[in-house]
């Protein structure tokens, strides 16, 4: 069995959508309705907190790591 990738983003203002349209598009491009990992890196334009509760809401409860960059 092969291990298997999917890289979702977003251009939305909306932390919620945004949180939400890239975790769906990493999720369809890695064939998986369950990913075991999640990597997310954010810009803090975004409320942290709001565009990971979305992620999480689109993904479940799987592991999470996240990074938040400087404009």
């Amino acid at each position: 069995m092969g291990t298997a990738a999917g890289a979702g983003y977003s251009v939305r203002r909306n932390p919620a959508e945004a949180g939400r349209e890239a975790a769906l598009k990493a999720k369809q491009q890695a064939w998986t309705e369950a990913p075991y990992f999640i990597f997310v890196f954010a810009t803090v334009g975004y409320s942290q907190q709001v565009l990971i509760r979305s992620k999480r809401e689109a993904t479940s409860r799987e592991p999470l790591s996240a990074v938040r960059a400087k404009e």
